[in-house]
């Protein structure tokens, strides 16, 4: 008997109540979401990545799906570093997080979450934890706590490791770093005697990376759906070009047998050459 196909849908920093990233457009009482917003939910959420989504699962039929929510879903801004919030209140920002990832939960049948930052979610990530709380759908990590700070699951013969970012804070994609991540996570857990996994998730960095199949572990860094404030406003959006999306990996036995980057770009956004 073939070892059966399974899927793993993933997407994290969706930083919902901040003006600059996506939240659910309606119901709002004193707030009217901006141009970027309403292009973030509108045109990709519900337009792009989800029909996406749902066409490759159609397509590859898989036998199981997991979810796994990257962290930084809702953004309190714990360190009072800015005003660009349309709000920090907690029950507002888990209430519009339910209601935007109601249709993402639903395609899944078991989801993690991830802790992100203190400095956006809160001292122990509450942020995240109050959205975790809202499905039943989503793998505790305890009697007491639903949000991982880190989490190795297996799916079929793939060994899963994720976390919001690890020990390394810079960007994995740049440079060499990515090399010195891998190497990082085969030391450590042959230090400990532990598996190797056969991918990791990383996010925070709102960009899209993917390391080599061929080379284990896989390295994936995870876009997220906050655009610069330029972007939006149209202030010369030149030079960093922000994704958003998501990613879909497909297991089959102890192999990661296709992952589909899905990386959108805001469309006002236009690149200049410099000589």
């Amino acid at each position: 008997m073939s070892d059966p196909l399974i899927a793993d849908i993933v997407i994290g920093d969706m930083h919902i109540g901040h003006k600059t990233a996506i939240l659910y457009p309606y119901d709002l009482e004193d707030y009217m979401p901006n141009i970027g917003q309403r292009w973030l939910y509108k045109d990709v959420w519900l337009g792009k990545l989800l029909p996406e989504v749902k066409a490759i699962l159609k397509q590859h039929k898989p036998k199981y799906v997991h979810g796994l929510l990257g962290g930084d879903m809702g953004d309190i801004d714990l360190k009072k570093r800015s005003e660009q919030y349309w709000t920090k209140d907690i029950n507002i920002i888990r209430d519009n997080a339910n209601t935007l990832l109601d249709p993402f939960m639903e395609l899944c049948d078991t989801v993690h979450v991830l802790k992100g930052t203190k400095a956006h979610t809160g001292q122990n990530s509450q942020v995240d934890e109050a959205i975790a709380r809202n499905f039943d759908n989503v793998e505790k990590r305890n009697d007491a706590y639903y949000a991982w700070y880190k989490v190795d699951y297996r799916l079929g013969g793939v060994l899963v490791n994720a976390q919001h970012y690890g020990k390394n804070k810079s960007k994995w994609g740049e440079g060499n770093l990515v090399n010195a991540l891998r190497d990082e996570i085969i030391l450590e857990r042959t230090k400990h005697s532990r598996s190797v996994p056969t991918v990791c998730y990383r996010f925070h960095f709102h960009w899209s990376y993917i390391t080599s199949r061929y080379k284990k572990p896989i390295i994936a860094q995870v876009p997220g759906w906050q655009l610069p404030y330029d972007h939006i406003a149209q202030i010369d959006p030149v030079g960093r070009i922000t994704e958003v999306g998501g990613l879909v990996s497909l297991y089959k036995g102890k192999e990661v047998v296709d992952m589909f980057p899905l990386n959108y770009y805001y469309p006002e956004v236009t690149c200049v050459l410099k000589k």
